[in-house]
């Protein structure tokens, strides 16, 4: 049995603080292979300012697509088709953090999320 459905708003805060927190692996990621490139002086410059854009961007876009959420319909939505057709690092980590922290948290949102576990 599924648990009581929660209200959107509190969804919505969960699902804001994993992508910050996807947004802050990506910044870890990327400076850590700043630094290896600069360990090894072969520094590729250009491939962290456009793991750092991309993931910027991403961020920016989701926290809008987030802002515009209000009802469970729209949520699942979200979840089910635009977030799930998303390609890229920032996506694949993303992903994971809601399936291991939001799933857990609201058991309601399993039937639709586990349509991108694969």
């Amino acid at each position: 049995m599924l648990g009581p459905v929660k209200p959107v708003n509190e969804i919505i805060e969960l699902l804001k603080l994993q992508l910050l927190k996807t947004a802050q692996k990506c910044e870890k990621r990327a400076l850590s292979v700043d630094n290896q490139e600069r360990h090894i002086s072969v520094a590729e410059v250009p491939t962290v300012v456009e793991f750092r854009s991309k993931a910027s961007a991403a961020l920016e876009q989701e926290t809008q697509c987030l802002n515009k959420i209000q009802t469970h319909s729209e949520l699942f939505g979200y979840l089910a088709y635009e977030l799930s057709t998303k390609k890229g690092l920032f996506y694949r980590i993303y992903r994971g953090k809601i399936n291991k922290h939001v799933n857990s948290e609201f058991p309601v949102i399993e039937r639709v999320h586990c349509l991108f576990m694969s």
